[in-house]
């Protein structure tokens, strides 16, 4: 399946739905299996969004997304769908300290709308479920 990128800073998004361009309004809109839907969230906010509201410290590129013809990759995301909604899959890390002083890293997956940018859910492996409960 052909892939296409959206970047911008830092950071991109990877994506098997076709993106075009509103001209009238400067929107970016992406073609998803349930129709037509503006994009208003770039990846490089939603990432900086969850490092500023410490959901992630930073981001996890995932280098299985990269297209094999991309001159430059930068950080990736994917951008999919969810009920109806574009949305970006964040793979990332939060650093916290287990019983305050032990540093650890705790992985998250992270869904955020690519509309809101509200996170949609987050999910965190049994493992480090348990360590985020012990640490701050």
């Amino acid at each position: 399946a052909e892939k296409f990128v959206l970047q911008r800073g830092g950071a991109g998004a990877v994506t098997e739905f076709p993106l075009s361009i509103d001209l009238a309004t400067n929107t970016l809109i992406v073609n998803t299996p349930a129709g037509e839907k503006q994009v208003t969230v770039l990846p490089d906010q939603a990432v900086q969004n969850l490092i500023a509201a410490n959901v992630i410290s930073q981001l996890i590129s995932n280098q299985s997304l990269v297209p094999s013809d991309a001159t430059s990759a930068g950080s990736l995301v994917a951008l999919g769908e969810k009920n109806g909604i574009p949305v970006y899959q964040i793979n990332g890390i939060l650093n916290q300290r287990l019983l305050g002083f032990i540093p650890v890293v705790i992985e998250r997956t992270v869904t955020v709308s690519a509309q809101t940018g509200v996170v949609e859910s987050t999910q965190t492996p049994l493992f480090d479920q348990v360590i985020d409960l012990l640490s701050f």
